[in-house]
């Protein structure tokens, strides 16, 4: 978790920085973390048949959204086109966590790499763990550079595999570097770097491919900081071996024209 050092602290902030600092580091930090791992889950495909290779093939991450009394699930397009591609050349099985899944895309775009997935109330009741689906229906707030972001992810690199399936979920509190039209990009800051008991330094390099679909969280406060709220912003888009690359991870914005319109879409047809 870290601080930007481009970052200028608002200087009339209720909360100085020390006290910020402390209050990621301690209970308002785990608080960020628990929505963030109620809000996503790995989505990933095998060959379903362990005397063949059970090993799992490619994993994205899956971000919960609610629309009304619906959950949906919304990943980034190359995922689900990675398992179709799969299941083309052989059999192979789709899960959500611990559920087993029949792909049923409500909408994909592969120019803006968004995809939204209808999700039965058997795959949400067989997850694995209780979920907390963030809102579609109150995407409006515009998060700004240097302003606070939070996003997560369920990177390859960090899974184990066995007789069960350990996931490492990635969490990142931190500020915006660039926003643009279509997109948010947040990269890691070293130097500024917050321990939190219990949470692993995050290491220089690190392949974060996996964390495609994964929610970006935007952080909003009202006039004067008394109340602080969240909206899901955007959803990962690029985040394979960026530390190694570029050193940013890419989130499609959900606000933007043409993303505000696939959702509307959306909205409608699941209203139906």
């Amino acid at each position: 978790m870290s601080f930007d050092e481009r970052w200028d602290y608002p200087a009339d902030h209720p909360i100085k920085p020390e006290q910020a600092k402390a209050l990621i580091a301690g209970d308002l930090g785990a608080q960020y973390r628990d929505i963030l791992a109620r809000a996503c889950s790995p989505i990933y495909w095998h060959s379903g048949q362990p005397q063949v290779d059970p090993r799992i093939q490619s994993s994205g991450t899956v971000t919960y959204a609610s629309i009304g009394n619906e959950t949906v699930g919304i990943t980034a397009a190359h995922v689900v086109r990675g398992f179709q591609e799969a299941k083309d050349n052989a059999p192979c099985v789709l899960q959500i966590g611990n559920a087993a899944y029949d792909l049923a895309i409500i909408a994909i775009d592969d120019d803006l790499d968004l995809a939204v997935l209808r999700l039965p109330a058997t795959v949400v009741n067989n997850l694995g763990k209780p979920i907390s689906p963030l809102s579609l229906c109150r995407i409006g707030d515009v998060v700004q550079e240097q302003r606070g972001v939070l996003l997560a992810g369920f990177p390859g690199e960090d899974r184990l595999e066995g007789d069960a399936i350990g996931w490492g979920l990635f969490v990142a509190i931190g500020v915006a570097r660039r926003v643009s039209e279509m997109q948010i990009t947040w990269s890691p800051d070293f130097e500024n770097h917050i321990p939190a008991a219990g949470i692993a330094d995050l290491k220089r390099n690190k392949n974060f491919g996996g964390i495609s679909g994964g929610p970006l969280v935007g952080l909003f406060e009202t006039v004067g900081g008394s109340l602080q709220y969240f909206r899901l912003a955007g959803i990962v888009v690029q985040a394979d071996n960026v530390f190694g690359a570029c050193d940013v991870v890419v989130a499609r914005r959900l606000d933007s024209p043409k993303a505000a319109a696939l959702m509307q879409r959306v909205m409608q047809t699941v209203a139906r």
